[in-house]
């Protein structure tokens, strides 16, 4: 299982900028992440990959504490291919709205639910 923090904590006050960034020509630590997960799992189809800690709709007036990021609730995993994990990261990102609070119960008790079965 992997989650990212989607959270207003990912903000870098001091020079005004995000660690998500959505330009393709700056360095991204989550997007390496992404990429190296996927080099290391590549025995694996499809990643259970969830984010937390950002509004998923901009209607929504509350933070959501997790959210696949396939956006697909009935459909949680995501190809473990680098092209389509850096997709569904950047097509994720640009729907979202980084938020707080961060509330990583549900998350964790998710994560320990499929963990029983």
């Amino acid at each position: 299982m992997i989650a990212i923090d989607f959270s207003l904590g990912n903000l870098t006050f001091e020079e005004n900028t995000c660690l998500h960034s959505t330009n393709p020509n700056k360095p991204n630590d989550y997007r390496d992440l992404l990429q190296m997960l996927a080099g290391s799992y590549a025995n694996i189809l499809n990643l259970p990959i969830f984010g937390f800690g950002a509004k998923t709709s901009p209607y929504s007036t509350k933070t959501c504490p997790m959210f696949p990021l396939s956006r697909s609730i009935r459909n949680p995993f995501t190809p473990n291919h680098n092209q389509t994990l850096d997709q569904a990261y950047s097509d994720c990102l640009s729907m979202l709205e980084l938020s707080v609070p961060v509330n990583l119960t549900p998350l964790f008790t998710f994560f320990k639910q499929l963990g029983e079965h």
